[in-house]
């Protein structure tokens, strides 16, 4: 489930996609409600942007996604440099969603590693590594143990 994230301030995110090969799976730009239908009166966001999906691996399947996203950037690279140089963007980012494995079967530490070549391709890009670490749902637990 790792995704592209690309954000900045005075970003136009529908402006670089437009004859993009990159499919925006969100998009959202600052001002806006970050929960339109739910909480229209509620926080708003601070920047404009969009997310791109790079990997269906599942978060307990860090390979599979570490796999996938080293064929996204060699495969969009070109179009990648043009997003990190596009006017307004302020950071890019690949976020890898993980599932917290602390305090089930006795984990009491979660050590991730990513490969050099992801690191390496990600940094000749200018774009960051960042993982998200999320608890498994109750269904999820009751299902493991």
């Amino acid at each position: 489930m790792c995704v592209l994230r690309a954000a900045g301030d005075q970003f136009d995110p529908d402006a670089f996609l437009c004859g993009s090969p990159l499919r925006a799976c969100a998009t959202f730009r600052r001002g806006e409600p970050r929960s339109p239908a739910s909480k229209p009166d509620g926080a708003k966001w601070t920047r404009s942007g969009l997310t791109v999906d790079v990997s269906d691996g599942e978060w307990d399947n860090l390979a599979a996604q570490v796999v996938d996203a080293r064929a996204f950037l060699a495969r969009f690279g070109g179009e990648l440099r043009r997003l990190r140089a596009y006017p307004g963007v302020e950071g890019v980012e690949l976020d890898f969603p993980l599932e917290l494995r602390i305090g089930s079967d006795d984990v009491v530490v979660q050590s991730d590693t990513f490969p050099p070549e992801l690191l390496v391709a990600a940094g000749a890009l200018g774009i960051a590594i960042s993982f998200s670490i999320y608890p498994c749902s109750p269904q999820d637990a009751e299902e493991a143990g």
